[in-house]
């Protein structure tokens, strides 16, 4: 839903001209959403019930399918996307599968498997690269060349290594390194997600006059800082000593996840809105897939020297990833948001 809520969202909003403050609004309920789930979750733990969350997220997405009928647009059949490109799909799952597996396979001990699995994801994704010359496919490579769309998906990749795979490591260094339950991990934790959710919010008005690629450096850049903050740490350590970097990830965070919603939609034609988010959102999480397995490896066993280690590894992946995105807005003119492609590759995209 991640992957494909924002591109909904887009076409459910005709006018171009919201779509900058409507992504403003979906990178603040998914900030609400990371909060408040884990909130919901922990004290369900506390009556031993954890499990039922589940049901209720199947009761819920039951409820939203009811609802969405009468309140998204519904695309004329001459206007329905092109087919969905399985053999695109199946090897990009399968590459994302043999490299977390190797990994964590590392962390298990087999250094020879774990290279065996490294080598076959390798031959995956240059599979996939060769399957994309194809009419039937993910993305148009072509896409890649639009140096705004690249430094938003890079800006994407780098927040999955980044904060999410940091953050949600963390909750487990709350729980089992200093002795909290879920529920008060999940409090703390809140300390970044909320913190996110009302500075998204807050750029509301003010964001769309920000040009998008200041938004996702200065929000790249912040979250390093943060994550520096938060290591350091020694045994024994109290909770608070994680809210100060957390608030300053929060406030970082929702200013770039406002900046990557709105430049996965402006750096993309219009009829290729989905396109735009659907791209970014899949960098976003499959840099936090590898970031997660990379954090579980390089934490070792004990967690709280494992944890600098980690926020520091995080906070240099989102710096190179802020640097990655100064040096392709080089050149940029544009006072707003990054236009949309152009040259050959957006005639053939219209």
């Amino acid at each position: 839903m991640i992957a494909t809520g924002l591109g909904l969202l887009a076409a459910a909003d005709g006018d171009g001209r919201h779509r900058s403050t409507s992504a403003v609004w979906w990178s603040a309920a998914m900030g609400a959403g990371i909060a408040l789930g884990p909130l919901l979750t922990g004290v369900l733990d506390l009556a031993g019930a954890w499990r039922w969350f589940y049901v209720g997220l199947a009761l819920a997405g039951t409820l939203l399918y009811a609802l969405a009928g009468r309140v998204l647009p519904v695309e004329p059949p001459a206007e329905r996307a092109r087919r969905l490109d399985l053999v695109g799909f199946t090897l990009l799952t399968a590459f994302l599968a043999l490299l977390v597996t190797a990994i964590v396979q590392v962390r298990a001990g087999g250094p020879v498997l774990a290279a065996v699995l490294l080598g076959g994801s390798g031959l995956l994704l240059v599979a996939l690269g060769l399957s994309q010359r194809r009419p039937q496919r993910l993305v148009d490579p072509g896409i890649f060349t639009h140096r705004p769309f690249l430094g938003a998906t890079i800006a994407g990749l780098g927040t999955g290594l980044g904060i999410i795979a940091a953050s949600s490591f963390l909750c487990t260094v709350l729980v089992r390194a200093v002795g909290l339950s879920t529920f008060q991990a999940a409090g703390v934790l809140a300390a970044w997600s909320g913190t996110s959710a009302l500075a998204a919010l807050a750029l509301v008005r003010h964001g769309p006059r920000i040009p998008g690629r200041v938004q996702l450096t200065a929000g790249l850049v912040g979250v390093a800082v943060g994550l520096v903050l938060l290591a350091g740490v020694g045994d024994p350590v109290s909770a608070w000593r994680f809210v100060p970097g957390l608030v300053v990830c929060g406030c970082a965070s929702g200013l770039l996840n406002a900046g990557l919603a709105r430049q996965a939609v402006a750096t993309v034609p219009g009829g290729l809105a989905a396109t735009g988010t659907a791209a970014n959102n899949t960098a976003r999480y499959l840099g936090a897939a590898v970031g997660i397995s990379v954090a579980s490896v390089t934490a070792g066993t004990d967690l709280l020297a494992g944890w600098n280690r980690v926020a520091l590894l995080a906070a240099a992946c989102s710096l190179l990833a802020a640097l990655a995105v100064a040096w392709l807005s080089r050149g940029e003119r544009a006072p707003g948001v990054a236009g949309a492609p152009t040259g050959s590759w957006r005639t053939a995209a219209e």
